[in-house]
């Protein structure tokens, strides 16, 4: 295979590699008695790896012996996307060992970077102890540290090598993300295009306030333009008999509220002193409220040079101008029509002949800009078929696209229950022939051909070549196979 690689991509694994060897090799603890025969030979290193739940802890440590202290490397970090807990919320990590005996000795260390909690321990004999991190009021079995009787024998104990290895710090600086391949289903590959369209209760018409010449506010509006919740969009100017209405309206309701305000503050001036009673002091409350919800109503028509002010009732975009400026319009006409700015569902063209598989709740899935796939409910069917295709529309969950975009739409046909399945971004394809990255523990990987059976939104059937419940790369794999063509990086210590 590696005979078809170009040599770019040699070089450019070559690099990718040596970087992540930066820092890795010749990190590891000092010697101590009983270890000059190998003078600055570095100790094997071991790990331990336990996924639970939705965290990874990877536990790197030298092999220990015993009466001889120990460094613990614990490695905390989300599975999708795989990135580093904050060191923060690391002070709060527990580490410890527990002997053949039953008693538990806690490992004393602190965070000491994003994803790092490092901790010593100095083991008082040789045997086996069981490792156990407490977090988040989880407590995770990462597995046994084998403690042996010497230095000279933990320098003689094998290590089994990985096929790939890769850095935890490696990984959590590029995309990377870890999954688990397991039973799914598969539906008929029927793929369509869906366009975005506007959901009709979240349009919004802009009517004429009064009868009058229409202007647009401040700059010329074209369609599909942003507007902000309260921006002017028209000015109405009434002709000279209407005008006059609306302004002596307004002067007579801001006349009144003057008076009712004055009134009001008399009253309860006089109220506090004993000389008015508590009813006049509320009706004259009652009288106020109501003049200010006049002048209230009627404030867009507050006579200035400018005219009546239209404003958006919400933030969106201008859909459709209804009114050129300068045009003459009647009270209640309507001026322009706004959306909300997104689209509330997806219009999909169906063939005829697949509706009588479509009902009321039916499934699809739709692929979003990033490649993600998102479920989707058929909301309605038309009833108008052209060309053969019927529209149908469908409401999708944790995303819309913007009006009049497209996008991939795979429908729930014919569905089937497959015992191994992948994302389809876990997928490392080469000349038709596929392999996924499985994560054998902590910083080792693996490469594996895979058969892969049928495909539909996102999901691919493996047939053969890995199991249901391994642990696989599902964002990142090119990186982890262009850093085994340029050569495993070695195991390594931390000097963090």
């Amino acid at each position: 295979m590696m005979g078809v690689i170009h040599m770019d991509l040699r070089a450019a694994a070559g690099v990718l590699a040596g970087l992540f060897y930066v820092g890795l090799s010749g990190c590891g603890t000092e010697t101590v008695d009983g270890e000059h025969a190998h003078g600055h030979e570095e100790r094997p290193r071991m790990g331990l790896t336990a996924w639970a739940g939705v965290h990874e802890f990877f536990v790197d440590y030298a092999v220990p012996a015993a009466d001889e202290e120990v460094q613990f490397a614990v490695h905390v970090a989300r599975l999708n996307p795989h990135l580093p807990e904050d060191s923060t919320a690391l002070s709060a990590l527990k580490v410890e060992l527990l002997g053949a005996e039953g008693t538990r000795t806690a490992v004393e260390g602190a965070p000491v970077q994003d994803g790092i909690w490092m901790g010593s321990w100095k083991a008082p004999r040789a045997g086996a102890w069981r490792l156990f991190v407490t977090w988040q009021g989880q407590e995770v079995d990462c597995g046994m540290v084998q403690v042996e009787a010497s230095a000279e024998a933990a320098f003689h104990v094998a290590v089994p090598e990985a096929e790939i290895a890769l850095s935890k710090e490696a990984a959590w600086s590029m995309p990377f993300a870890l999954g688990v391949a397991g039973g799914d289903t598969v539906f008929a590959g029927l793929k369509l295009a869906g366009t975005w369209r506007e959901a009709p209760q979240r349009e919004v018409s802009l009517v004429a306030p009064i009868s009058g010449t229409v202007q647009w506010a401040e700059v010329q509006l074209i369609p599909g333009m942003e507007v902000d919740k309260g921006s002017t969009l028209f000015r109405m100017r009434p002709q000279a008999s209407d005008a006059a209405g609306v302004y002596a309206q307004w002067t007579q309701a801001s006349e009144e509220y003057a008076a009712a305000d004055a009134a009001f503050r008399r009253i309860e001036g006089l109220a506090q002193q004993g000389t008015a009673t508590a009813q006049e002091r509320d009706e004259a409350r009652l009288r106020r409220n109501l003049a200010q919800q006049a002048l209230t109503r009627l404030e867009p028509y507050r006579p200035n040079d400018r005219g009546v002010a239209v404003n958006a009732p919400s933030a969106g975009r201008v859909k459709a101008l209804l009114v050129p400026s300068g045009a003459w319009v009647a009270a209640g006409s309507a001026l322009a029509s706004l959306s909300g700015g997104t689209a509330g569902m997806l219009e999909v063209a169906v063939p005829a002949a697949t509706l009588s598989g479509l009902k009321s709740g039916a499934g699809a899935r739709v692929q979003d800009g990033k490649g993600g796939w998102h479920e989707a409910r058929l909301i309605s069917v038309g009833v108008e078929a052209r060309q053969g295709l019927v529209p149908t529309f469908w409401e999708v969950d944790g995303w819309t696209g913007a009006i009049g975009t497209f996008s991939e739409v795979q429908l729930k046909l014919e569905a089937e229950a497959v015992p191994c399945a992948v994302p389809t971004t876990a997928l490392l394809e080469q000349y038709g022939t596929f392999q996924v990255v499985v994560a054998e523990g902590g910083e080792q990987y693996a490469m594996r051909t895979v058969e892969v059976g049928r495909k539909s939104a996102g999901k691919a059937e493996i047939l053969r070549g890995i199991d249901a419940g391994e642990r696989i790369v599902t964002q990142g794999g090119y990186a982890v196979r262009m850093v085994s063509m340029a050569g495993s990086t070695p195991a390594h210590g931390h000097s963090h």
